[in-house]
């Protein structure tokens, strides 16, 4: 629309209906060209000549646009480089220029902050963000008082099998889940009611108490996952100050994303736009660094977390587990440029975003899910030493199958998960040329693929069970009773084999 509005205008002066052999009068667009100027002129001509000058406008936009399709379709992958580079160059030398006005910018949200809030003091504004808080944080001590049945400590020295572990840790995230929603609620609902006549305050407020939210939770996940007070619950391979570390810059990342991005959406309430000086480009820059900075520092930590046992770890295991920090930090300069490259092309989707931001954690996270999926399948499968050497034997046989199939099961649902967020699917495929038909029967062989080979994995467990019966049975002692691939993904995971 804002295309079609600016080439209107740009042919306004010479638009005209020239008179020729049948003798049309001539039609001269006034200038300047307003809307009381076009009624006049419409109100000169018939209701045929409206619709010449409508069919001619719109088959020279239809010729314009058919021009643009061509020269697209005849560019080639190093002018389409070409020009993404420019965009990108272009969007990175702008937003350098523009930098030294963010301070005149934040001064001047602060300035409309103070003008929208007319007389009000500031002593208001802190006293309804004390009173929130407040509230917010009695009520969450409130909840976790009354799921405290959820927090029962483990017994000294219990070690216990991976799903009575992880039983235990998800109640306490439980617990933790529930009282930040609590104090969500409450913190939310009182700045809501104390400042219904302010709406600066209320949006200040509101920004500062939703950063202070998600931050929080992602604390709590991080708990969860480490148990940074009882080792006996450790999800993982970590010893106390390795978990402490990572529970530490997991909240600074957070933080920075939260109230980084949060006082960005705040200037622009205020009268700053997002593009005036680009402030968000230097955010989601702290953001990645903050990352990188946390996955280099603890790259050793991060290493024997993925790698566990290392004795009874795969080959291509140790080798992802060695290169995963170098790999992750590649993933996020990746995502960065693609972001900043998306930012430099014209508006940015929030949606596509997201769907950014989704696909990057998966894939940064990607060991951590495999060895979760791993040790989750595993833990089907009890461990005890009092069983038959037979029974252990195929046991083991069991759990790499089902770590098998569960991979393949985790890993279907998450390709047409990052499709889903990406947009693909038959019809849009469809609309890009490849075609439905062609689209549904890839799809088509992808899914008998997939179960085909989970189909085989359920008859290699059955047969690798009795085979190891039989072995034990008659006496054949192999050794080792895996693999190897599956049969070190429990032993990363304290209880899980």
């Amino acid at each position: 629309m804002l295309l079609l509005v600016a080439d209107t205008s740009a042919h306004a002066q010479t638009l005209e209906m020239v008179e020729g052999e049948e003798s049309e009068t001539v039609i001269v667009l006034p200038d300047p060209l307003t809307q009381e100027a076009i009624r006049d002129l419409l109100s000169q001509i018939d209701d045929q000549k409206v619709r010449e000058i409508l069919l001619q406008r719109l088959s020279e936009e239809a010729d314009r646009r058919a021009r643009e399709l061509a020269a697209l379709d005849q560019r080639d992958l190093d002018d389409i480089a070409e020009d993404y580079a420019m965009s990108l160059g272009a969007f990175v030398v702008t937003t350098i220029e523009v930098a030294p006005n963010i301070p005149s910018s934040i001064s001047k949200a602060m300035s409309n902050f103070a003008t929208e809030r007319g007389d009000r003091g500031y002593g208001v504004l802190f006293l309804a963000l004390i009173v929130s808080m407040a509230l917010g944080l009695a009520a969450g001590i409130l909840v976790r008082r009354a799921t405290k049945d959820w927090q029962r400590p483990a017994r000294e020295g219990w070690v216990s099998p991976f799903w009575s572990k992880l039983g235990v840790v998800s109640l306490q995230l439980a617990s933790q889940v529930l009282s930040i929603l609590a104090f969500a609620v409450v913190a939310l609902g009182i700045n809501l009611i104390w400042n219904e006549s302010a709406a600066a305050d209320q949006e200040t407020l509101r920004r500062f108490i939703t950063a202070c939210i998600w931050t929080w939770m992602a604390a709590a996940v991080a708990i969860f996952m480490l148990s940074p007070r009882k080792p006996e619950l450790r999800l993982c391979t970590a010893d106390d100050k390795m978990a402490h570390s990572l529970i530490r810059f997991a909240v600074i990342v957070a933080a920075v994303f939260n109230f980084g991005f949060g006082f960005v959406v705040w200037m622009n309430h205020m009268g700053v736009p997002y593009g005036e000086v680009r402030f968000g480009f230097w955010v989601n820059l702290a953001f990645h660094i903050a990352i990188a900075a946390a996955i280099w520092i603890n790259r050793n930590e991060i290493r024997t977390i993925l790698m566990g046992h290392i004795d009874q770890a795969h080959r291509v295991d140790r080798w992802f587990s060695k290169w995963w920090p170098q790999i992750s930090i590649g993933l996020l300069v990746l995502h960065l440029l693609v972001s900043v490259l998306i930012a430099s092309t014209g508006t940015v989707d929030r949606s596509l975003l997201t769907a950014m931001a989704l696909t990057l954690s998966i894939l940064i996270g990607l060991p951590l899910i495999d060895q979760s999926v791993r040790a989750l399948a595993r833990g089907l499968i009890s461990d005890r030493p009092d069983k038959d050497p037979a029974i252990q034997a195929a046991d083991e046989q069991t759990r790499i199958g089902l770590s098998r199939v569960c991979r393949v099961v985790v890993l279907t649902f998450g390709v047409f998960f990052l499709l889903h967020l990406w947009g693909f699917d038959i019809v849009t495929l469809a609309e890009e040329g490849i075609g439905a038909q062609f689209a549904r029967s890839v799809i088509d062989i992808f899914l008998i693929i997939v179960l085909t080979y989970g189909l085989w994995e359920l008859i290699r467990i059955v047969t690798n069970r009795q085979i190891a019966m039989e072995k034990i049975a008659l006496g054949v002692d192999d050794g080792e009773a895996a693999e190897g691939e599956g049969g070190g993904a429990g032993a990363r995971w304290w209880g899980g084999s």
